[in-house]
C-alpha cells in the first residue's frame, strides 16, 4: 500500500515499507541490493498536499519491490530483526547509560510515509543524554528546523546513507537545517562497531550526536521501527513528517530546502 501524505509532499515525495510481521525478516540486511526507482523528487515539482488528501492505494507487491507513487528513491531499510538481540552486550562506551525523554513519545505506525501518519502535527519529545565524549546533548524542542536521523552502525543502508549526507553537507545543500543524530542499536556483536569510529571515519560534520541507551529509549520515543529513520521537525519542534529507509540524495536535499523555508 502506498499513499500520498502531507509529510512527503511538504518536504519530499517519499515511500514506506510494511512492517516486517507482514513481509518477513529474511529479505533485508547485509545482502540487500539497491532498488533504484526513477522518481521525481518533491524539489522537482511536488506539491503541498493537505493532510486530509485522499490516499492512493495500490495492490501489495513483492517483498523487495518498493516502488513509490510519491517519488522518493528508496534504496533499502533494516527492519526490527536487525536489532541487537541482547542489549546487555552493548558497550557502555558507546551508549549513554541513560536517555531522558520529556514529553509524549511519538507513536509507531504502519502509516509512516502516508497522509494518516499519526505523528504528523504532534510535538516531538525532547531527548536528553550524552554524546560519545560524555557531554550533555539535547535533541528536540523549539529552535531551527531539523532532521533527526537515527542510525545503526550495523545497518548497511545507514552505512550507505551517511556518505550521501556528508556530501550534501559539503555542497551546502543542508544549510538552514540542523542535523541531529542519534546512534542506536549499538552492540559489539554487530558489524562496524563502534559508531564513534564509523562516523569519524566518514567525516560526519554534524556535532549534535546523542548515543542512545541500551533500551533504545530515544529511538522508541520517536516511534522508530527500522533504520535509517528520519523525523522532520519545524521550528516549534512539531513533527512535519517521518521517513524510514535509505533516501536518495535529491530527496534529502529537497527535504532540507523545504525545511529551511520553515525557519
Amino acid at each position: 500500500m502506498f499513499g500520498v501524505c502531507s509529510l512527503q509532499y511538504s518536504l519530499f515525495p517519499g515511500t514506506r515499507i510494511h512492517h516486517s510481521v507482514v513481509y518477513g525478516y529474511e529479505c533485508f540486511y547485509s545482502d540487500c541490493r539497491a532498488l533504484d526507482y526513477r522518481a521525481v523528487p518533491w524539489s522537482q515539482g511536488g506539491k503541498f498536499v493537505n493532510r486530509s488528501s485522499r490516499l492512493f492505494v495500490r495492490p501489495p507487491v513483492a517483498r523487495l519491490l518498493l516502488a513509490s507513487v510519491l517519488g522518493v528513491t528508496l534504496l533499502g531499510l533494516a527492519p526490527p530483526s536487525a536489532l541487537a538481540a541482547n542489549s546487555s552486550t552493548r558497550s557502555a562506551n558507546e551508549t549513554t547509560g541513560k536517555v531522558k525523554v520529556s514529553g509524549t513519545p511519538l507513536p509507531t505506525s504502519d502509516n509512516v510515509g502516508q497522509a494518516n501518519d499519526p505523528a504528523i502535527g504532534k510535538l516531538a519529545p525532547v531527548l536528553t543524554g550524552k554524546n560519545f565524549s560524555g557531554k550533555k546533548v539535547v535533541i528536540g524542542g523549539p529552535g531551527q528546523p531539523r532532521m533527526v536521523i537515527f542510525l545503526s552502525h550495523s545497518c548497511p543502508h545507514c552505512q550507505a546513507e551517511v556518505p550521501v549526507i556528508v556530501k550534501l553537507s559539503k555542497q551546502g545543500k543542508l544549510d538552514g537545517v540542523e542535523i541531529d543524530t542519534v546512534t542506536t542499536n549499538t552492540s559489539k556483536t554487530l558489524p562496524n562497531y563502534p559508531p564513534s569510529k564509523w562516523l569519524k571515519r566518514e567525516n560526519w560534520p554534524h556535532p549534535t550526536i546523542l548515543a542512545d541507551d541500551s533500551q533504545l529509549r530515544g529511538f522508541s520515543a520517536y516511534g522508530g521501527q527500522a533504520f535509517p529513520y528520519f523525523v522532520f521537525l519545524d521550528p516549534t519542534g512539531t513533527v512535519v513528517g517521518r521517513a524510514e529507509g535509505e533516501l536518495s540524495a535529491s530527496s534529502i536535499a529537497g527535504a532540507a530546502k523545504k525545511l529551511a523555508a520553515l525557519g
